[in-house]
């Protein structure tokens, strides 16, 4: 029997991929690109982000990676804004949504096969303990956040493509 965490978070990544989907439809690799007019990131840079986290949340469970470092160092915390004189260093959309899908499915296998003993299991990170079990509903609570964000960058994409 599954632990009620993990029944809970495997369907906060199921929603998040729906929502993912949804703000993501229709879009192409340069709308993927569009920047604020104020301080932020891409779309591009959120999607990556969040596959980013899920590589993360992987390697914390004992899996590999999604991806290789350098990869991940383009959408890792604190990297360098995409930009349009930086844009080669984006992966394409539909590879990201590739992406996201594989890391889904590793995810939900990964999480069932977890004990309420191993959620219990306290983990030290960055001077705080916390369990298992807190820190891959951390993780799901930020991958949540930044899915928010993409229904104002996709806001933004569709209406550019609405004035040109």
């Amino acid at each position: 029997m599954t632990h009620p965490l993990i029944r809970a978070v495997i369907q906060n990544y199921r929603l998040n991929l729906r929502l993912a989907h949804k703000q993501l439809d229709g879009l192409s690799h340069p709308d993927s690109l569009l920047q604020l007019p104020f301080q932020g990131n891409c779309l591009n840079w959120v999607v990556g982000h969040v596959i980013q986290g899920r590589s993360e949340l992987l390697e914390l469970l004992g899996k590999p990676p999604i991806w290789g470092q350098p990869e991940a160092a383009v959408y890792q915390t604190g990297s360098e804004p995409i930009t349009p004189q930086n844009a080669g260093v984006a992966l394409p959309l539909e590879e990201l949504l590739k992406l996201l899908e594989e890391s889904q499915t590793r995810i939900e296998q990964t999480l069932q096969g977890l004990s309420a003993d191993v959620l219990e299991k306290t983990i030290e990170q960055d001077g705080h303990p916390s369990t298992l079990g807190e820190m891959v509903n951390g993780y799901n609570w930020h991958e949540t956040y930044h899915i928010g964000q993409m229904e104002l960058l996709h806001q933004l994409a569709v209406n550019h493509n609405s004035v040109i």
